[in-house]
């Protein structure tokens, strides 16, 4: 695979964190058979910290945990790139972005995640 094939095989998904439903939750986004690479963060953002819940079927969402059990959160930045180990979401279908505070704002967290196929 060429490397300019690579670029063809990612898709940037936003999760938004709507305050008028709910103000540290995003909506849910489709991973589908496809793996998550990482998150780019807004250039304003209240939390220092995400969670990620994850669903099979779009209704029941639980949180995401590392192989030791703890909870899978990640400090991040406002208006940066965060890597994520694509190993981590395999088997996730849906999932959403949970910061560790309320937001002030509606805020857009995109999402890169690569086809598998």
């Amino acid at each position: 695979m060429k490397p300019t094939d690579l670029a063809n095989d990612i898709d940037i998904k936003t999760a938004t964190i709507d305050i008028s439903v709910d103000d540290d939750l995003s909506n849910s986004i489709a991973v589908g058979g496809g793996t998550v690479l990482g998150i780019y963060t807004p250039s304003a953002l209240t939390s220092t910290t995400i969670n990620i819940m994850v669903s099979y079927d779009e209704a029941n969402f639980v949180q995401m945990v590392t192989g030791g059990g703890t909870d899978y959160n990640k400090t991040v930045a406002v208006d940066n790139y965060l890597p994520l180990n694509p190993q981590d979401f395999v088997g996730v279908q849906y999932l959403k972005i949970q910061t560790g505070s309320n937001e002030l704002a509606d805020r857009d967290i995109e999402v890169a995640i690569r086809r598998v196929t």
